[in-house]
């Protein structure tokens, strides 16, 4: 894609000044990313909305210094002056149960009895008066151990909702019930919410299946974590070589051919 050459040199060079972590590689699970920022040793960071306050690493920053800060910014942006960012489709995830699983009918039956207030609400929430308290049409964490274990694993529980839900027709409800996993935090997590939103777009997608990506997605996904990983860490002088290199080798593993198909699916979708 246009300017991803120069966005690898970008990093290249803040890994080479010691900007980066130098172990990023190892750090699949971002763990490593929480723990440098609980212990104040990262300048800035990007992670999911408000996930420092739902994950409760802001608060386990704020225990380990009372005096840290902690605050959300927008400053990537684009030519034409928009800070844009992606967002997942309307239709948000699509959950399948295979036509010959053995339990087909218990797991549409569980997406279903999922799907009622009085269950999702527990699944995200806990138990009222116990993990939670109703305030003014939404439920607010309450500070205790059973309310920390439950923040730490809520998205497993109801897997047909990414965030809290509290009602179809009320925007407003919604964020507020997202911004009220911990009630020191709420300004963080407003903000935060609005810099997500403010020129968001979906992601282009194709909503076709390419014979391509069937054959080579598996060996160029592999290819492609080994490529981020040597273009980053590649000594300034080599960056161009390394690029050229890595490049040319991706599109013989069949690189080319994906692009060229996809290429063409955007072509006729846009027709």
């Amino acid at each position: 894609m246009p300017g991803n050459k120069e966005a690898f040199r970008f990093l290249n060079k803040m890994y080479n000044e010691g900007l980066l972590l130098q172990d990023f590689a190892l750090d699949q699970l971002a763990q490593k990313f929480r723990q440098e920022l609980v212990n104040g040793r990262m300048g800035g960071g990007t992670t999911n909305t408000n996930e420092p306050v739902y994950l409760g690493y802001l608060a386990d920053l704020h225990a380990r210094d009372p005096h840290a800060v902690l605050t959300p910014i927008d400053p990537f942006t684009s030519n034409d002056g928009r800070t844009p960012k992606p967002i997942l489709e309307k239709t948000g995830l699509y959950i399948m149960v295979p036509s010959n699983s053995k339990n087909a009918e218990a797991a549409v039956k569980y997406l279903n009895w999922m799907a009622r207030p009085e269950h999702y609400t527990t699944l995200q929430n806990g138990v009222l008066g116990v993990t939670y308290e109703m305030k003014d049409g939404v439920p607010v964490m309450l500070d205790n151990e059973e309310t920390k274990r439950m923040l730490y694993n809520y998205l497993d529980y109801c897997i047909i909702l990414n965030g809290r839900f509290v009602s179809a027709g009320n925007t407003e409800l919604n964020v507020r019930a997202n911004t009220a996993f911990d009630p020191r935090y709420e300004s963080f997590s407003l903000k935060s919410l609005e810099y997500a939103m403010k020129d968001a777009i979906e992601v282009p997608r194709i909503k076709v299946i390419l014979e391509s990506e069937i054959k080579y997605g598996s060996i160029l996904r592999e290819k492609e974590e080994e490529m981020y990983v040597k273009l980053v860490t590649a000594p300034p002088e080599t960056f161009e070589a390394v690029y050229d290199k890595e490049v040319a080798a991706y599109m013989r593993m069949g690189g080319l051919q994906v692009m060229e198909e996809k290429q063409a699916a955007y072509r006729d979708h846009a027709q």
